[in-house]
């Protein structure tokens, strides 16, 4: 019985001491703060998680993105803005971005994230812009109608089209990125002007066709044939011997010929005449020569008529201006037509097609490989109906020269591209016919089609503006994927700056004078 009675003395000494100590402890000074602490620290959780919830919810309706990557692959930039604002129809016809897999599927691929991110810029600048999703696998049933129109789609197909114009453009995710020759990685993204130059493609009221002429030995380059297809071009193939050219033609590419064109000597058979026939109603040609290739008296003839001649069989080297290792031969072209400029104004017919890169603070490089001088033989001219005018596009440094079988060399300034035209009139409008000529026959496959970096593809996609009088995608650059410094624009960086130096300094401030205060008054 003693022992029963110490032991229940024992516990109830137990429990005061507990209650005792438990009340001293709430009592003090630092469960007091303490618990202030554990109580800030909650409410900061809290706020943050419904902070998190709101901006979620937020996010579903409208974008909260900021792009900061180095080449900016998610903005826009102001050269696509604007054409697209030119060629977006009426109010009320909607363009349709439309992936052939779910979304959800898309994001968890970095590349097919990098175009869905893309084309979702185009819908937050324009709210006539929709990106919709289809499941190929699932439903095959939802492309059944594009299938019935030729399209060969599959599930890394992106489709653009505008219902109200019932007008098509299908590229795959693929072409809006770019690898290097004999490399599998990509460097470049390439989907803006993709995706600029389909929704241009699909607001036409018509699509224009590229016709490459065959029969004498001619190439299609990969690169110029991508050139025309992003901007909204049908290509053709035509033996102008044996086949009617298409009447939807507005430019007709010549691509490095090995063998003369038929004559007035080949009858009905006349390919020259119809190529002429075809510049008389005011259309446009491009041609593209080796130094190389034998002598085409048909062609030269022709090329001689607007002032210009290719002097094929000779050797153009540039020392001082070329690629290291080329041996002089793939040269760093300069941009022609300076001679006639006035004042800073880029009036000239060859500076037309250079005036976008020769402007910039630092041009990019154009360059052209072994290529065949041009001489012209009439020169830049008022432009009055029925005559030609002729003018340099690119020429060589002072120090290229011609190196002649005896090992002299013939040093000054020559050109590589040259654009002849010629003015008439249909009705009260004036209109032109243009003739386009390079000494190079790869001009176009030095560099990966839409790669910025040089001016070979901007030259081109000019071209084709000046001569269809289509709008095609030029001037927007190449997005760089090696390049993986972050930037940050300067308005962000001073706001950055701003809030760490004083708002959060404040803040900070405010927060611990309350506690000293509360501290020392207790």
């Amino acid at each position: 019985m003693k022992l029963k009675r110490l032991q229940r003395t024992l516990d109830d000494v137990t429990k005061k001491s507990d209650v005792s100590a438990l009340r001293k402890f709430f009592s003090s000074r630092k469960a007091k703060y303490g618990s202030v602490a554990v109580l800030f620290t909650t409410l900061v959780l809290l706020f943050a998680l419904l902070f998190n919830v709101l901006l979620g919810a937020i996010s579903e309706n409208m974008p909260l993105t900021l792009d900061f990557s180095a080449s900016r692959y998610f903005t826009l930039s102001e050269v696509s803005k604007k054409l697209i604002a030119d060629a977006m129809p009426e109010e009320d016809e909607a363009i349709r971005i439309r992936f052939m897999m779910p979304e959800d599927q898309l994001k968890e691929n970095e590349y097919y994230n990098m175009v869905l991110e893309c084309a979702k810029s185009y819908r937050e600048q324009d709210a006539r812009v929709q990106v919709d999703f289809l499941d190929i696998v699932t439903r095959p049933s939802d492309v059944a109608d594009y299938r019935k129109l030729g399209l060969h789609v599959d599930s890394l197909s992106v489709i653009v089209d505008c219902p109200a114009k019932n007008r098509v453009k299908m590229f795959g995710m693929e072409s809006c990125f770019l690898t290097r020759e004999g490399a599998s990685s990509y460097y470049g993204f390439d989907g803006e002007t993709q995706f600029t130059a389909a929704i241009m493609a699909v607001c036409r009221d018509k699509t224009p066709v590229v016709t490459f002429t065959q029969g004498h030995g001619e190439t299609v380059p990969v690169q110029l044939e991508r050139m025309f297809t992003t901007a909204g071009y049908t290509v053709a193939r035509t033996n102008l011997a044996n086949e009617p050219l298409d009447p939807a033609t507005e430019i007709l590419v010549i691509s490095d010929p090995q063998t003369d064109f038929l004559g007035i000597a080949a009858g009905e058979k006349n390919e020259i005449d119809t190529i002429t026939e075809y510049l008389n109603t005011f259309r446009d040609v491009m041609v593209f020569l080796s130094p190389e290739t034998q002598s085409l008296p048909e062609l030269d003839a022709l090329l001689s008529e607007w002032g210009i001649i290719v002097h094929r069989g000779v050797a153009l080297l540039d020392d001082a201006q070329s690629l290291a290792g080329s041996g002089g031969k793939v040269l760093i072209s300069a941009y022609g037509g300076e001679a006639y400029l006035t004042d800073g104004s880029y009036s000239t017919l060859g500076s037309a097609l250079h005036k976008n890169l020769s402007t910039q603070q630092s041009a990019p490089m154009t360059l052209v490989s072994t290529p065949a001088p041009i001489e012209l033989t009439i020169t830049n001219t008022s432009g009055e109906a029925g005559s030609r005018s002729a003018d340099s596009v690119l020429v060589t440094s002072p120090e290229a020269y011609l190196l002649g079988e005896d090992g002299k060399k013939e040093v000054g300034t020559y050109t590589l591209m040259a654009l002849s035209s010629v003015a008439g009139y249909e009705g009260d409008d004036t209109v032109y016919s243009h003739m386009l000529v390079c000494g190079s026959a790869s001009f176009t496959e030095m560099v990966a089609a839409g790669d910025s970096s040089y001016g070979n593809s901007e030259i081109i996609y000019t071209a084709m503006t000046l001569m269809s009088k289509e709008m095609a995608p030029q001037g927007i650059a190449l997005k760089k994927l090696d390049d993986t410094t972050l930037t940050v624009p300067e308005g962000y960086a001073q706001t950055a700056m701003l809030l760490s130096m004083t708002v959060l300094p404040g803040v900070m401030l405010v927060l611990g004078t309350v506690v000293y205060l509360r501290r020392r008054h207790k």
